[in-house]
């Protein structure tokens, strides 16, 4: 049947995986790794384009210098209450999975609303944007890990396979900040609300991208297993 056919491929790939060594690139063969890296990309992308135009947008509203420093700073001061409390949400994978796709999918109505002539729904925007996506943050490395576990089962190879997945996650947050700091002086001719609309897009397309492309990798769980 269809579930047992997708067992059978996920054996199929596990048995591969155990013949070679973890790396970057055996990782980002698998469609759930490569797709999850790009999401956390996107979404280091929501903060890092607006922060080589931020300022100059802020300007418009007549913001001195010390409002726009305080106004930057309101994203990260968000995101320590928000990393706090993102640790209390649920665990079981199939909820995982929906959070993460669910936090990537309303990041974009932060990056609209910082692209908006109102003043107060740009702060509105910036402090959104310290607290929608902080789920991706706290839960896809974690994610992406344990999916490297199940294309490497091996126990020897645990650290090695979570040090490599740990890298590609970092490496693409990186990424990230390089095609965040691009886009912005690259599309700022454009003006600064149609660069929000199509990054906004971008990061929505993805979250598509991420919910339906690994959620029917993995075999369905019997009710009442994490």
């Amino acid at each position: 049947d269809h579930i047992g056919q997708k067992s059978m491929n996920i054996n199929t790939q596990q048995k591969r995986a155990v013949q070679q060594q973890p790396s970057t690139i055996s990782l980002l063969k698998y469609p759930k790794i490569l797709l999850a890296a790009t999401t956390i990309m996107w979404i280091n992308v929501s903060w890092t384009f607006i922060e080589p135009l931020l300022a100059k947008r802020l300007d418009n509203f007549r913001v001195g210098t010390k409002e726009i420093g305080l106004l930057f700073s309101l994203s990260n001061i968000v995101y320590v209450p928000a990393v706090f409390l993102a640790r209390y949400l649920p665990r079981h994978y199939t909820l995982r999975h929906r959070i993460i796709s669910f936090s990537t999918m309303v990041t974009p109505i932060a990056v609209l609303l910082v692209g908006s002539n109102s003043f107060p729904l740009v702060i509105l925007g910036i402090l959104l944007l310290g607290l929608l996506p902080t789920p991706v943050w706290i839960m896809l490395l974690p994610f992406m890990q344990e999916e490297s576990a199940l294309l490497f089962p091996d126990p020897n190879m645990k650290r090695c396979v979570n040090d490599v997945t740990a890298g590609i996650y970092n490496s693409f947050m990186t990424l990230g900040q390089v095609v965040g700091y691009g886009i912005g002086p690259l599309m700022g001719s454009h003006g600064f609300a149609r660069t929000t609309q199509v990054v906004a897009l971008l990061i929505f397309l993805q979250s598509i991208l991420f919910y339906f492309g690994t959620e029917g990798y993995r075999p369905r769980r019997k009710r009442g297993r994490g």
